[in-house]
């Protein structure tokens, strides 16, 4: 029995070429088997240009014929599996890129892809593909080098040196770039090279912008922010970027993207520090487009509200103050004011909850003092000529439009946009305001000592403009009652006594007054009860009550040689004069007081440590006072 010997081209009869599967063309020294065995020891990445063809290999191709089918699909297949085997290669290479988080390897993996595409270049032309073959076998290649980069580790990779080198001085260095973006070009990754750029891109320009304009209001930045946009950053990216539609609106657009993002995470700051942010307000309110970007602006307004602002520890007035510049910075945002009746909903809640705030508000109303925290209403009401024009153009706006569709249902655009007004409708009734304006009034008629009602006139007069004349019915009453009270001291002057005057009041139009009795000094009470009868005598079948504490009494007291003038509440007067009465040095309980006086402990209390302050007692022991010499 004869040995058969073993050679390659007894294996290839028996299992047939690696890269055909037709019995008939199995043959290795076939033309087909020549050619391909051939091409396929030149694909090889470590090289990047194939060696002379043998004289056989020409001859095999020019007996095959060029743009031969069956060689095509041959030659593919072959190059499908030689890919696929230096892929396995690859991950080992891409294994170390992963783990050492290293971008060298980058150029490696680069240089041999860059081989074998010159490489695979050369087969075709020798092949003598035809241009679809051609087109065909460019999109197998770029497919298998697609997945070579775009695995995980390498394209973190690339991303890192865009990230370290995009923005580098060194002309090297873009020369790289330059080369790498070419090569993610030419294998079908323009679209995602330009995703990582132009994420790049944004990167850099949040950092810009954070470093440039965080917590800076005062003044403009957003044209300078374009500026560099213009000047530094496009140029280098659009060398990079392939394609014709990027422009350097795209950069303008994620600029003022990302200056907004900042803006919207310092609202809260900008707020609080308005009228200096105004700059910052004009500017966010061009960066500020879309709905999703407004919804976050309020979103955010209002956690920061309620962390910074919104609790038991903050003083009314500082929340008002805050409401107020909300008011002025959101409609700088949005002359709509949807945006400020969405965000300061929480504020306007919260000050309905607090007892003191139509007091505040009230009483910021009405002074017109620089003391005043609150200055800006007091002035706010005054502006009458703004608050009608306003009024009229509001009832007779032929341009009007409806409600933006983002509104809320009880949106109001003149409430919001009038501060008085707007702080004023936190309530449901102008009641109590009205009710707070008289008792304030009532206070402030009732300390005035010479009749002059000019300045509290004035003030009502403003009010009768913004809440309406009859709103302020017995108010009218009270004013009325000075004036007659004005006429009955004057012609009660040869009457009673010239240091006696007195305020006479419809007690059926006046707030309740605050009352307590205790014991007047003789000299003053004598005064009191001469006026009385005075009174009565002049207004026959009327009857005068009076109201002890709610006099008020002048008192020159001489301490260390000096006079020393003071204008005080008659129960204060009545202790200093008890305490005149006293032996020299003597030291009195306070028990005593309260019950020589026929006075109240709190009353007696507050009327002893108001003498200490002024020092003219002395507290000697717990409870005990004296003169002070």
């Amino acid at each position: 029995m004869s040995t058969l010997p073993i050679t390659s081209e007894t294996i290839g009869t028996i299992f047939g070429s690696p890269y055909r599967k037709d019995a008939e063309h199995d043959d290795p020294s076939s033309d087909y088997g020549v050619a391909i065995d051939w091409l396929c020891e030149q694909i090889v990445p470590d090289s990047f240009q194939i060696s002379e063809v043998p004289l056989r290999v020409k001859n095999s191709l020019r007996n095959i014929g060029r743009c031969n089918e069956w060689l095509f699909g041959k030659f593919s297949d072959m190059v499908r599996q030689k890919l696929n085997c230096i892929g396995k290669e690859i991950d080992s290479l891409l294994k170390d890129l992963s783990e050492s988080g290293q971008t060298g390897q980058l150029g490696l993996l680069f240089s041999r892809i860059i081989n074998l595409s010159g490489i695979l270049q050369q087969c075709y032309l020798i092949v003598g593909l035809d241009t679809a073959q051609e087109h065909l076998m460019e999109r197998l290649e770029n497919s298998i080098f697609q997945s070579w980069v775009t695995e995980k580790s390498v394209w973190e990779a690339i991303q890192v040196v865009y990230e370290d080198k995009l923005f580098d001085e060194d002309g090297s260095t873009l020369e790289a770039l330059l080369e790498m973006s070419d090569l993610l070009d030419k294998i079908d990754l323009g679209n995602e090279m330009t995703q990582l750029l132009l994420e790049t891109a944004r990167t850099r320009i949040k950092h810009y912008v954070g470093e440039s304009c965080a917590g800076q209001w005062n003044r403009p930045r957003l044209a300078k922010l374009l500026v560099w946009v213009k000047d530094e950053l496009f140029p280098r990216l659009t060398k990079l970027i392939p394609s014709d539609e990027f422009t350097v609106d795209c950069l303008t657009s994620m600029t003022k993207i990302e200056l907004a993002v900042l803006r919207t995470h310092e609202i809260f700051d900008i707020v609080i520090d308005y009228p200096d942010s105004k700059c910052a307000l004009e500017e966010f309110r061009e960066c500020l487009i879309t709905a999703e970007q407004r919804s976050k602006l309020v979103e955010l307004f209002i956690a920061e509200s309620k962390l910074r602002l919104l609790h038991a520890g903050t003083d009314t007035v500082d929340i008002i103050v805050c409401y107020i510049s909300a008011i002025r910075s959101f409609l700088i945002v949005d002359h709509r004011g949807v945006l400020l009746d969405k965000a300061c909903r929480p504020i306007r809640n919260h000050l309905r909850s607090r007892k003191d705030t139509v007091q505040q508000i009230v009483n910021a109303l009405l002074n017109s003092t620089p003391a005043n925290r609150l200055i800006e209403l007091a002035i706010e009401l005054r502006n009458t000529d703004h608050h009608a024009k306003v009024h009229e153009e509001s009832e007779r706006d032929l341009n009007w439009v409806p409600d933006p569709v983002e509104a809320l249902p009880d949106f109001r655009k003149g409430v919001v946009e009038d501060i008085v007004e707007s702080l004023i409708s936190i309530f449901e009734s102008k009641g109590l305001f009205v009710e707070e304006f008289v008792k304030v009034f009532s206070e402030r008629l009732l300390q005035v000592t010479d009749y002059d009602v000019r300045e509290i006139y004035s003030d009502l007069h403003l009010l009768k403009a913004r809440f309406g004349n009859q709103e302020f019915n017995s108010l009218d009453v009270m004013l009325k009652d000075m004036l007659l009270s004005k006429e009955f001291d004057r012609r009660l002057r040869t009457k009673v006594p010239e240091n006696v005057h007195s305020s006479v009041v419809s007690h059926l139009y006046w707030p309740k007054l605050p009352s307590y009795s205790f014991k007047m000094p003789q000299e003053i009470q004598a005064g009191l009860d001469g006026y009385q009868s005075a009174y009565e005598e002049l207004k026959k079948g009327r009857k005068l009550l009076l109201s002890p504490s709610l006099c008020r009494v002048d008192i020159n007291v001489n301490l260390g040689g000096k006079d020393h003038r003071y204008k005080v509440a008659a129960d204060k007067a009545a202790i200093l004069y008890f305490f005149q009465d006293q032996p020299h040095d003597a030291e009195v309980k306070l028990a005593v007081v309260c019950m020589k006086l026929q006075m109240s402990l709190l009353l007696a209390r507050e009327g002893l440590k108001f003498w200490v302050k002024a020092k003219v007692l002395e507290e000697c022991g717990l409870n005990t006072y004296r003169v002070n010499e």
